[in-house]
């Protein structure tokens, strides 16, 4: 009924288990923790399971993850009962993960995601259901861009465990520090201002940048990155046009500055300087 109201008509060919993972990982800063994530296996397939890892869009609320079965984690729903065993990471700081969450980090994007498929991958040998060798990876916005570079991570450091079948990774912000910070700098009104505030907390905490909010955007916004508020609360606590919310001259010092610690943080995680094989 879901699928057919998007326009989508999945026919449910099985019913699906669906269960929360917790498993080990490590945070921003290299360290171990604790993350969450959802795995959906469909029942009474006599046949091995393809492995599929979709990755979510944009949340901004701890609890709006697949884990719990919000909207996206319909789609493993909709995998699983296609005859996949689908995986999907809630990421760092979102979920069951302590901590504030390192939006469009990619490192740790990445090792959300390779972390749950490992752990998904021991769960299932030890629950006597066997996984076929064929690897998806999918995402959209966000997860467009952990998608990316999940992959990136797995072809470059891990090709002797992971072999992608194929990756569909759609609107993701792949140049950071290019295209996405350009039209952010350029005073057009932005549909969802808050993600440049999300930005600016994740790098806060990620890389120590300062919030270089002006008032009375630095006294109301922080408190609104806690993971209890939705997007559309911060969107309207910030101007339509971002940059009306930067402290003076901070605006001007990142269109003129290309080594500002703003556009160096986002230029680490651009997805652009690497030939996918996959």
């Amino acid at each position: 009924f879901f699928f057919t109201l998007a326009g989508f008509p999945v026919t449910p060919d099985r019913d699906v288990r669906f269960i929360k993972v917790i498993y080990e990982t490590v945070d921003a800063h290299g360290l171990r923790t604790i993350a969450s994530g959802a795995l959906a296996l469909p029942l009474g397939m006599d046949t091995p399971l393809p492995l599929l890892s979709y990755q979510h869009g944009t949340v901004l609320e701890r609890e709006n993850v697949p884990s719990r079965l919000n909207l996206e984690g319909f789609l493993g729903v909709a995998f699983a009962t296609s005859g996949y065993a689908a995986v999907l990471p809630d990421y760092l700081g979102l979920g069951d993960s302590p901590g504030p969450h390192p939006f469009l980090h990619a490192v740790s994007e990445a090792t959300a995601v390779i972390d749950l498929l490992r752990a998904t991958r021991t769960f299932c040998a030890l629950d006597g259901i066997q996984l076929a060798p064929k690897l998806f990876l999918a995402g959209y916005s966000q997860g467009g861009h952990a998608t990316l570079a999940a992959l990136r991570e797995m072809e470059s450091r891990h090709a002797d465990e992971f072999t992608v079948t194929a990756c569909a990774a759609g609107a993701g912000s792949y140049d950071l520090s290019g295209t996405t910070a350009n039209e952010l700098l350029s005073g057009r009104p932005q549909p969802n201002p808050y993600s440049f505030a999300y930005q600016l907390a994740a790098f806060r905490h990620v890389y120590g940048l300062p919030w270089y909010l002006a008032e009375p955007y630095a006294t109301t916004i922080p408190p609104l990155m806690d993971g209890t508020h939705d997007e559309g609360e911060v969107n309207a606590a910030m101007p339509a046009d971002p940059t009306l919310a930067l402290a003076p001259g901070v605006r001007e010092a990142l269109i003129q500055d290309p080594d500002h610690p703003l556009r160096v943080a986002l230029r680490q995680n651009d997805l652009l300087d690497w030939t996918p094989r996959t």
